[in-house]
């Protein structure tokens, strides 16, 4: 399958043609899918605002409302690839006990967020945008919205609670401040509790991080989703390393390996992030301090269950290691990036 992918494009190309065959093949493509796609989040985002208010169940039962529906992936990110692109929003209800650090996981998913998302799902089924919906976890749907091309677009609906109370502001240590708070309060649970109930609230961080980049870092973010969807996936069915991850991987490498130049060449820039996947990531580690503190960051890699080299810190989340969930298909990154890098297209790329 490697030869073959050699003789296709943009692998059998040159370095010199590779900027026109992204502009062509990638960016072209990708403008037209934000348009229908920006419209198939809006009608959800929509929907999700009008429903009608709920309650928990048991004794005490207390009215739910939607607070908010926050929208992510990569069309808010500016990242976006046509085929390769992932959609979320977030659900943040009122009415839903603050989490404290030895709140109980089954209760709290039984107790209040269990049955509320089934009564969502039941109300997205009736929906006339949608093909379907499903139930991932009790915390999580898939919605397949109908596009007006006839073509099917997969979105994510994360759910959450009103646990983090905050308005971005560009202001890295008053963020800090913000936030230390619930951060503490992450970093002090047990092993395997229900950090990651918070982790939805935190997604407009995930988003602002990312949105933040330059333009030609988001450009290479694609190009990266781009081997990602088209030959990464196309060697390997089973879902090796989200979309999230290979951009926080991207802009690392603009940022420490680069140097974080004003211009660079796409084809540098993605040899690289192949290079880096290939060769470097045994013993990677790094977080970056937009939101939190070193000292906090350091208390995170401390963490017993999640932070075992390689280490990539969550921007928005101290206490996730965003590769500790696809260590099990690093390997198998590793060996297909260096077969990437055996392409005409790569070889032709000197990197200083």
């Amino acid at each position: 399958m490697a030869s073959n992918f050699s003789r296709q494009e943009p692998w059998n190309l040159s370095q010199e043609n590779l900027q026109e065959w992204f502009q062509d093949n990638v960016e072209e493509g990708s403008r037209s899918f934000a348009v229908e796609s920006n419209k198939s989040m809006d009608d959800l985002v929509r929907f999700l605002h009008n429903m009608p208010d709920m309650k928990t169940k048991g004794p005490k039962a207390k009215p739910v409302k939607v607070k908010e529906v926050r929208k992510g992936g990569s069309i808010e990110k500016g990242t976006f690839y046509k085929d390769g692109s992932d959609l979320d929003c977030v659900v943040v209800l009122n009415g839903i006990p603050k989490l404290k650090a030895n709140t109980k996981t089954g209760k709290y998913r039984r107790g209040h967020l269990k049955p509320l998302v089934e009564k969502v799902v039941t109300a997205l089924q009736q929906a006339s945008f949608t093909a379907r919906c499903e139930k991932v976890s009790n915390l999580q749907l898939k919605v397949y919205a109908k596009q007006e091309t006839g073509g099917i677009l997969e979105i994510d609906i994360l759910f959450t609670g009103n646990n983090l109370d905050y308005n971005y502001i560009d202001d890295e240590v008053t963020m800090q401040r913000i936030l230390s708070t619930p951060y503490n309060t992450m970093l002090n649970m047990p092993p395997k509790s229900q950090r990651f109930i918070y982790q939805p609230c935190l997604t407009p961080l995930q988003t602002e991080f990312v949105k933040s980049q330059p333009g030609n870092v988001k450009s290479l973010i694609r190009l990266v989703k781009y081997w990602k969807a088209e030959y990464l996936h196309q060697r390997q069915t089973e879902k090796l390393i989200n979309s999230y991850t290979l951009e926080l991987i991207t802009i690392y490498v603009y940022e420490e390996e680069m140097g974080s130049p004003d211009r660079f060449d796409l084809g540098e820039g993605f040899k690289r992030v192949l290079s880096l996947l290939a060769y470097k990531l045994g013993g990677f580690q790094h977080y970056w301090d937009n939101f939190y503190s070193d000292e906090t960051a350091q208390r995170g890699m401390k963490l017993k269950d999640m932070m075992k080299r390689p280490i990539l810190l969550d921007p928005a989340d101290p206490s996730d290691n965003v590769l500790q969930r696809w260590k099990k298909g690093l390997g198998t990154i590793s060996e297909i990036a260096r077969e990437t890098l055996q392409t005409p297209l790569l070889r032709s790329i000197h990197v200083n």
